[in-house]
């Protein structure tokens, strides 16, 4: 809004300057100069508070991807642990299994021998 006002104040001074003398020209000119000066400065204050907004929002996303990273990389870990401990059991039932077996047969073994 303030470079709407800025910009139509700097049309009306080019029109008064095209009315104006010599003197007065040389005032308009010294106005528009300031202008232009000051629309540069708001120009680049808005690219520089851009810039570091662009920044900080790059900086939160790299922290973000960081974080995502690790707790992929926790579910992995805990998951090939599982996995691990699943096979850990699986081998100990068969293990359990086969000494109930085993311990069944040196039953009847003994049985037999007894007879």
């Amino acid at each position: 809004m303030g470079l709407a006002i800025a910009g139509s104040m700097f049309s009306s001074i080019s029109m008064m300057a095209q009315d104006a003398g010599k003197p007065d020209q040389d005032s308009m000119d010294s106005l528009a100069r300031v202008f232009k000066k000051e629309e540069g400065k708001t120009q680049d204050a808005r690219d520089k508070d851009n810039m570091s907004n662009l920044k900080s929002e790059r900086s939160e996303t790299r922290k973000k991807a960081r974080e995502a990273r690790r707790v992929e990389n926790d579910a992995s870990n805990s998951a090939k642990q599982a996995k691990s401990a699943y096979k850990a059991e699986k081998r100990a039932q068969k293990a359990r299994r086969r000494a109930d077996d085993q311990a069944k047969k040196a039953a009847k073994a003994k049985e037999k021998a007894n007879e």
